[in-house]
C-alpha cells in the first residue's frame, strides 16, 4: 500500500507492512521508512519506562513496547486482562509480571510502583530508567480532573460537589489522604 504524504516530493511514498505482530498483544502493522522520522537501526539497550500520570505516558508506552516487538526484546508485561504491571499501586512484584518464567526484562513500560531493589533484580544491570516530567501546577490540575470520581477520591469526598473539590482537597490535603503504605 502506498500513500501519498503532504510535503513529500512524488518519488517517496509511505508503505505499510501488513503482516501481524507475533505477539497477540500487538495486532499492528509495522510502518517503514517515512522521511519525517529518525529510522532506527538496532534496539535501544534495556528500558525501564517509570510512567508518571496524565503526562502523555500512555503514548510512550505504546511507542515503547511496539519497539520491543519489533526487537524481539523482553517485555514485562502485565497479567492478562489487567493495564497496571506488578501488583500497581502495591509496590512492585515480579510474580505479577509475565511472561512469568522470565529472570530479566529488557523493557518495562506500564503503570508499577517503583521498588528499585526489586527493579534491580528483574532488569539488566545496566538498563536506563527514564520518565516524563510536566509542569507540576498543569499535572496536578490535570490528574485531579482525571481522578475526582474515581476511587479513592471518591469515597474521601463523596459529600463535596465535584466542582468544588479541587479547592478543598488543596486547602486540607492531609483531611483527605491516606497513606497505606
Amino acid at each position: 500500500l502506498a500513500i501519498d504524504v503532504p510535503g513529500a516530493s512524488n518519488d517517496e511514498s509511505y508503505s505499510i507492512d501488513r503482516t501481524v505482530s507475533s505477539n497477540p498483544m500487538f495486532n499492528t502493522f509495522q510502518a517503514s521508512p517515512h522521511y519525517l522520522y529518525a529510522q532506527c537501526t538496532a534496539p535501544a539497550g534495556p528500558t525501564v519506562f517509570v510512567k508518571t500520570h496524565k503526562t502523555g505516558s500512555s503514548t510512550l508506552t505504546n511507542i515503547i513496547l511496539r519497539h520491543a516487538d519489533v526487537y524481539n526484546l523482553r517485555a514485562g508485561l502485565p497479567p492478562e486482562g489487567k493495564w497496571e504491571l506488578g501488583g500497581y499501586p502495591a509496590k512492585i512484584k515480579k510474580s505479577l509480571i509475565e511472561p512469568y518464567q522470565l529472570d530479566k526484562y529488557d523493557v518495562m513500560s506500564h503503570h508499577f510502583r517503583l521498588d528499585i531493589p526489586v527493579l534491580q533484580s528483574i532488569v539488566p544491570e545496566k538498563t536506563r530508567v527514564i520518565t516524563i516530567l510536566r509542569n507540576t501546577i498543569d499535572n496536578v490540575e490535570s490528574a485531579f480532573g482525571f481522578f475526582r470520581d474515581q476511587e479513592p477520591f471518591d469515597q474521601w469526598m463523596q459529600n463535596i460537589d465535584m466542582s468544588e473539590r479541587l479547592n478543598k482537597f488543596y486547602n486540607q490535603p492531609y483531611q483527605f489522604y491516606k497513606n497505606t503504605d
